[in-house]
This record gives structure tokens, sequence and C-alpha cells, in this order.
């Protein structure tokens, strides 16, 4: 047959030892041997009979041609495919969480902290009353939405916990009248935890999120006191009390020296007590990201690594998870791409020690970005900006094949190192790819996990 041949848009990658294909607009993800990877690297633009001859030396030629046909039949590959249709879009919810910056200090000085604004800060505290208010603000915002959130936030928040408790007390009090339910976080450097907040946080529900870096020597090397001193011991007595509680913890662990692994970070907080980290990555001055500015496969050689281990060490699937790739999972499972990869403005909002309210708590501080105040009202008119930043929406991503597993990019990075909302930051881009693709090879690997449990059970 002469005709030649096209394929959909389809990405083709091969992570943690398997070969896979990802088509960019159904979302639909294939694991495939090396013969269907080799095929579709070579068909486009050539007839069957061409891809036949070029793969016959380095494969079975029978078993070529019946690969060929099979990706024919399931129309990865034809000759007349037809025009990808849109994706359905997951709805924007407008309103169901506020994070509340109770307070503008911190015990802690960080050395890779963008907050500490040139190692300045100028404490603030927020009161109940402003507190309060941003809750009764939250109730009548989030509409219909049953399900709301509240995040803690600083600085160090914990430097004002009796407002975070008298917060959390009024608004489980008003939630069955508004039929809510709330979901509390609270993101702590942990050296403040003592036994009655541990048993607070356990009474209500909080998801404790440490910020957490690794072993004593990567976590006490950035996160230090004034006098410069680590903290890795004062977080350990926090986690003590928190254990003794039965909590849950999470950790957000910051990648900041390349001699530092993934896997190594990981399963040091896993030993002491974690049960789930998130890695993110300390963000230079500029806005880039510096070892993938470096090294582009820096971040995924350190990310499959790290599954790796985790899959060996056969705890990559345990419930709760060590570590999750939450929103690609779903994305995967539902064929829904996200409207957006940011709700700041439209399903989340930030409210500072004095009552202003910002798309996001990294907006902290930039008057220009204010959306009014508790006092005075909410102004809205920055909402149109932030909903136009959606992947499908920008010129730049909408020629990514991640595009619908993303939906976006964080504005507030975009407007820190361009001084523009709609400009993604190519490092961040990156490393999102690197993700997707281990996050999209893990899926298929436990994919086969349920099924493997549900063959034997």
């Amino acid at each position: 047959m002469s005709h030649r041949l096209k394929s959909k848009e389809l990405h083709l990658f091969s992570r943690l030892g398997n070969y896979f294909v990802f088509d960019a607009n159904t979302l639909n993800l294939y694991e495939v041997n090396e013969e269907a990877h080799a095929i579709l690297t070579e068909a486009e633009g050539k007839t069957p009979g061409q891809v036949i001859d070029i793969l016959a030396s380095r494969f079975d030629r029978e078993a070529v041609e019946d690969i060929l046909r099979q990706l024919i039949d399931i129309q990865l590959l034809g000759f007349r495919l037809p025009p990808p249709e849109p994706l359905p879009v997951e709805n924007v919810e407008y309103f169901k969480g506020i994070t509340l910056f109770v307070t503008q200090d911190c015990n802690l000085r960080c050395r890779y902290c963008l907050t500490l604004k040139e190692g300045h800060i100028a404490p603030k505290y927020m009161t109940l009353e402003t507190a309060v208010k941003a809750i009764d603000l939250l109730f009548i915002e989030s509409g219909d939405n049953e399900n709301i959130s509240i995040g803690f936030f600083g600085g160090e928040p914990l430097l004002n916990f009796e407002v975070l408790r008298g917060a959390v007390e009024y608004a489980n009090q008003k939630a069955p009248i508004k039929k809510k339910t709330i979901k509390y976080t609270v993101t702590t450097n942990g050296t403040l935890i003592d036994k009655r907040m541990a048993a607070f946080f356990k009474e209500h529900n909080i998801t404790v999120a440490l910020s957490m870096d690794g072993t004593p020597e990567i976590h006490d090397s950035k996160r230090v006191f004034r006098d410069g001193s680590g903290s890795f011991r004062h977080v350990m007595e926090g986690i003590r009390h928190l254990k003794e509680q039965e909590c849950f913890i999470g950790a957000v662990a910051v990648s900041h020296d390349k001699q530092y692994r993934f896997k190594d970070i990981v399963t040091s907080l896993l030993e002491c007590g974690i049960n789930n980290v998130q890695i993110s990555n300390a963000i230079a001055r500029d806005y880039g990201i510096p070892f993938v500015d470096e090294d582009p496969d820096w971040y995924d050689k350190n990310y499959e690594e790290l599954v790796q281990h985790l899959l060996s060490q056969n705890i990559l699937f345990n419930d709760p998870p060590p570590i999750g790739f939450p929103q690609t999972f779903k994305t995967l499972e539902s064929r829904k791409t996200p409207y957006s990869a940011c709700s700041a403005a439209n399903a989340q909002a930030m409210v500072d020690p004095e009552g202003r309210l910002l798309p996001c708590e990294n907006f902290i501080g930039c008057r220009e970005f204010e959306m009014g105040s508790l006092d005075e009202g909410f102004d809205k008119s920055w909402q149109p900006e932030f909903l136009k930043l959606a992947a499908s929406k920008n010129e730049t991503c909408r020629a990514c094949w991640a595009r619908n597993l993303c939906g976006g990019w964080c504005p507030f990075f975009s407007w820190s190192k361009f001084r523009l909302l709609d400009k993604p930051v190519e490092s961040m881009c990156i490393v999102k790819r690197s993700y997707f693709e281990v996050a999209m090879a893990t899926y298929s690997l436990y994919q086969q996990h349920i099924r493997q449990n549900a063959a034997s059970s």
C-alpha cells in the first residue's frame, strides 16, 4: 500500500523500564512493547512497507507487521485520522477555599526563603476578628459548594496559634448551620508544635504539612534559626507529639542542593514518621530553578530514581502512599482536563494579617494584586485576568504535549520573573513535563497493582 501513515498527536517516552504512548488529545495512556514504540517513532509520513523495512533488521518482520496492523485498528495510526475532539473540562467552581495568612513573621530564617525579602520581614499578626470575617466571607462566596477548605499559612502560623484555634472553633460552630464540611490544613515548620497543639490538630482532623527537608545534614544546612543554628531536632520533637496523637503528617521538602537525591530526602522523612512527602524545588532570585536551568534532565532522573526505590521497597502503593500524583491520576481516570493549574482569585483567595484579599499566599505584599479587603468588600475585577491563564488559551502551552494534563502555570512566578501573568517560566515547564512522565508511568504500575490485588482477593 502506497498511502502514507499519519499518527495522532502522540507523546512517546520510556520510564521505569517500560515504554509508553500518551495521546495528548484524548488523555489515553498506553503501555506498549519496544516494537510498538519503534513503529510509532518511525511511522509518520511513511508507507507501512517502508516502516516494516526499516524495522525488520531490529525486530521480527512478522511481529512488526502484526503490531502495525493493531496500531492502525485502534487508530493510533491511520491514513485518514479524524480530527481530535475537545476534551471535557473540569468546571471552575467559584470559591471553595481560603488561606488565612495568620502571621507575617517566622521564628526561622531559612536561607532559600523568598518571603524574607532579602532578609527582612515586617512582623504582622492576624486578629481573631479578622479571621472570623474571612470565614464569614468564605461561607458567602462558596455558594452551594458543600465541601470547603481553610488553610493556615505564614510566616509561621503557630506563632499565632490562639487565633488559629479560635478560627477553627468559630468555623466548626457555623459549618452545620451553613451546611458546609470543612477541610483544614496548617503549613508549619514544626518547631513550635507541643502536646496541646497536637491534640487540637487531632481533635479537629487538621492535616499538618511540615516544611522539612530530609536528614539532619540536609535540613540544618538551610532551615535555621535567627542565630544560624539548625532546627531539625526541634521539628523531631514536634513530630513526636503528632505521632502520639496519631495525626496524619505530610511534608513538603525543598530540594536545594544537587548532591541530595530525592530518594535520600524522602527515605529519611519516612523514617522520621512522615506519612506523605511532596518534593518542591528551591527557587532562585530570578524565579528560575537553578538545577533545571543547568541540567534539564536533572529533575526527571531524580524523580524516576525515587519511584524505582519506593517500588523496590514495596511501599510505593501503601495506604497512605509515601508520595503521590493525585491530580495526574484523577485527570487520567476522568479524562477531564483541568481548566487551569491555578485556582487563585477564583476557587480560592488569601487573606493577609490586615484583612486584605489577594489571589493566593504567593502574592503576599503585592499591593497591585489586592482584591479588596474584608472591610471594604471583595473586588472581583481580577478574576477575568486569572481565568484567562489556562493552557487552552496560551499559544506556548497549545504546542506542548502535556497541556491537557497540566492546565497551565503559576502566574505568580511569571509575574515575578517577567512582570507578565501569561508567560510560563520554562524551567518550571521542564519540571512539570518530567513530573507528568513519571506520574503516568507510576499510574500504569498502579493500575497493574489494583488488578493483581483484585485477582488475588
